[in-house]
This record gives C-alpha cells, sequence and structure tokens, in this order.
C-alpha cells in the first residue's frame, strides 16, 4: 500500500470523527446508548498548500498511485491524539480536485475516509 507523503496543511483540515455507538429513543424516556462496533471510519476534509513540483506529485499520486481514488493508501494524520498516527485512507469520489490557484502557490482539497491503522 502506498504512503502519501505529503500532509495536508495543519489548519486546513478538519474530521469527523466516527460512530462507534448507537442510540435508540425508547418511548417515554431517555435513549438507550451502546456501543456497536470498533474501529469506525472518520471523515476527514483535507486541504494541501503547495508548490508546483509537489503539486505535480500530488496529482500523479492521485492519477496513478491509488487509480484515480479507487485503492487505499497511508497517510500521517492528527486526528486521536495530539502527535501523527498512521491511518489507512481511501479518497471520497468526486472529493478531490484544485480548490485555488495563486501563482505558483496550489490548494488541493479532498475528502477522505479514514481508519487508524494500530
Amino acid at each position: 500500500m502506498l504512503k502519501l507523503s505529503l500532509v495536508p496543511t495543519q489548519a486546513g483540515y478538519a474530521a469527523t470523527l466516527g460512530a462507534e455507538s448507537i442510540s435508540v429513543q425508547l418511548d417515554g424516556g431517555a435513549p438507550l446508548y451502546r456501543r456497536s462496533h470498533l474501529g469506525a471510519a472518520s471523515k476527514v476534509s483535507a486541504t494541501w498548500t503547495v508548490g508546483k513540483t509537489d503539486y505535480g506529485t500530488l496529482m500523479l499520486f492521485h492519477r496513478e498511485g491509488v487509480n484515480r481514488g479507487a485503492d487505499a493508501f497511508l497517510i500521517d494524520l492528527v486526528l486521536h491524539d495530539s502527535d501523527p498516527s498512521e491511518y489507512q485512507a481511501h479518497f471520497v469520489p468526486g472529493s478531490f480536485g484544485l480548490r485555488s490557484k495563486d501563482g505558483d502557490t496550489y490548494t488541493v482539497g479532498a475528502d477522505l475516509e479514514v481508519i487508524q491503522v494500530t
């Protein structure tokens, strides 16, 4: 499995952590909560601000390295801890692309579904 060495801009990503519990509304009372499964996928909205060379590298990685997003890859992110951890990720179909270009500065964005590698 390939690893994306270009890390997202630290201020350029947000995450919704995967739900590992479910709730059931009970008649006339508080909901019942229980853990449903371990290792739920988290959704990450990531942004990379890169120069011309790294833009080419990032586009090539998406196009050829992970088969236009169909294949999983590894990436280091700060989500469940204050230190970066390795995650297995997929690009959400249709979310990867150039967001803006200013001179030789390119901003690329994508939504990822990630699972922490243990």
